[in-house]
């Protein structure tokens, strides 16, 4: 027998299950998409792809390739920038998502849109985020949020029917942003987890624990959640963490029962046996769980009328506008800034400014809440809410964000520390606030060839003596005569 050709010894055993380090895998990637996990991998996107592409195409919807290199569009990232060899020194950007383009499809009468874009965002890894991947991207002209629940329930229903052989429910679970934000405290709950913040506030209102019914009386709740079977790993010591952990994010405690051979609960002096007995039941609580309320307020009424007032009197010209989803703390906020204002120095001031500028809306939702505040694009944008971090990612056009209901804007007036210089008027939208770089002297440097400046001559002749100034048009002239 003669040996023809010998084998070399790969790098790393070629097996389903591998402990090898992923840098490796990556150098020899052509081995490593020999393994079965990766091979299913990719036979399953191809999948998808097919079925998203028929679901949609029987749907109605046409599918279009836009183009992969654009003019720069800044969003929420920075674009990945590709130097262009035919027009010198300039760049094309790759898209982070074909908005433009669907918008002019559907300006031009594509009232269906669907493409399996790929988008490139310059920005660090997230766990949902990567500088390049690929979105199903769809539009819908005359339809309303219904339609376009049911076009992507369709969709989904298809999708893991045909790849994964699995029947979805009939109809999918909905809930809208106070319902998600009042059961799990996120815009994008994890519904696997049965632990919904339940409210006990009717429960508790009349016992004489005043750190529960002194949250109601201004206007808060008293909310709970159960973890399940967990005293034996909730110890004491690790409950003065977690009380500790919601001070840092702004309540100011942790009241809880921990039931290891009975409930042992933190406020049980204060409290009837009717009354705690009444708790657990609501909350379904059993032996084995632990328990954990937190006392909160809401949007404080007193707060928020003190605070458009504080706008208010500046001048008359001056705009308080306050947005929320609860029509009772609307009116709270109106009887409050009345009987505020009769109190003001500068009362006829911010009685100008209110009568004029001063309005109350009462939104549908949260979200709602916060396309009007974008729309408006305020100087100043204080969220009074119990979770006003949850909602910062949704700003769009503001000056400067107070967080919370203890960085009112007087704050940022006098104390905090970023420049308080701000764009007013709604220029929010297009302009930033004072900072260094306004402050910073930069000098525009200009070179181009006797081609290149003969290119564009003609406008700028142009130009100079639609303006009358000869003088500067001769000035180009002359050297796109020059040979």
């Amino acid at each position: 027998m003669r040996v023809l050709s010998k084998a070399q010894t790969p790098p790393f055993e070629i097996v389903d299950d591998t402990n090898t380090n992923e840098e490796l895998r990556l150098k020899y990637r052509y081995l490593d998409l020999r393994r079965r996990p990766l091979l299913n991998n990719l036979m399953m996107r191809s999948k998808i792809a097919k079925v998203a592409r028929d679901y949609f195409h029987d749907n109605g919807f046409v599918e279009i390739e836009t183009p992969m290199m654009i003019k720069s569009t800044p969003e929420g990232a920075r674009d990945y920038l590709v130097p262009s060899r035919i027009h010198n020194g300039k760049f094309y950007a790759l898209p982070q998502s074909p908005q433009i383009y669907k918008q002019l499809l559907m300006l031009s009468g594509f009232d269906r849109y669907i493409q399996l874009a790929r988008c490139f965002r310059d920005e660090d890894l997230r766990a949902d985020r990567q500088p390049e991947f690929t979105q199903i991207d769809m539009e819908l002209s005359f339809v309303d949020v219904d339609e376009i629940l049911e076009i992507n329930e369709g969709f989904f229903k298809k999708l893991f029917k045909e790849v994964l052989n699995i029947d979805l429910e009939e109809h999918f679970q909905r809930m809208t942003y106070k319902e998600a934000m009042e059961s799990y405290g996120s815009d994008k709950p994890d519904i696997r987890f049965d632990m919904k913040i339940q409210d006990i506030s009717d429960l508790v209102k009349n016992c004489s624990f005043s750190v529960f019914t002194s949250a109601i009386e201004n206007g808060g709740s008293v909310r709970a959640i159960v973890a399940k079977n967990a005293s034996s790993v909730y110890t004491r010591k690790e409950i003065d963490k977690l009380t500790e952990y919601a001070k840092g994010i702004g309540a100011k405690g942790l009241a809880y029962v921990r039931w290891v051979d009975e409930p042992n609960a933190s406020f049980k002096k204060f409290m009837s046996e009717e009354e705690l007995s009444a708790i657990y039941e609501r909350l379904g609580a059993e032996k084995g769980d632990v328990i954990l309320i937190v006392a909160d307020k809401t949007a404080d009424p007193v707060y928020t009328a003190a605070d458009m007032l504080s706008q208010a009197e500046h001048d008359p010209l001056a705009s308080s506008i306050v947005i929320t989803d609860d029509a009772e703390l609307a009116e709270k906020v109106a009887k409050e800034a009345e009987k505020q204002l009769a109190a003001l120095p500068r009362r006829e001031i911010a009685q100008a400014s209110i009568d004029r500028n001063g309005l109350i809306v009462v939104a549908d939702d949260m979200m709602q809440a916060m396309r009007f505040a974008n729309v408006s694009a305020p100087e100043h944008m204080e969220l009074l809410t119990a979770q006003p971090f949850q909602l910062l990612p949704y700003v769009r056009h503001a000056g400067a964000v107070f967080l919370g209901a203890y960085s009112p804007e007087p704050l940022g007036d006098y104390f905090a520390g970023p420049n308080h210089v701000l764009p007013t008027g709604g220029t929010a939208r297009y302009y930033s606030v004072l900072n260094v770089e306004t402050f910073m002297k930069r000098t525009s440097i200009i070179s181009y060839t006797q081609p290149a400046l003969s290119d564009v001559s003609e406008d700028i002749i142009r130009l100079a003596e639609t303006e009358g100034l000869q003088a500067h048009a001769n000035a180009i002239r002359i050297r796109r005569e020059q040979k």
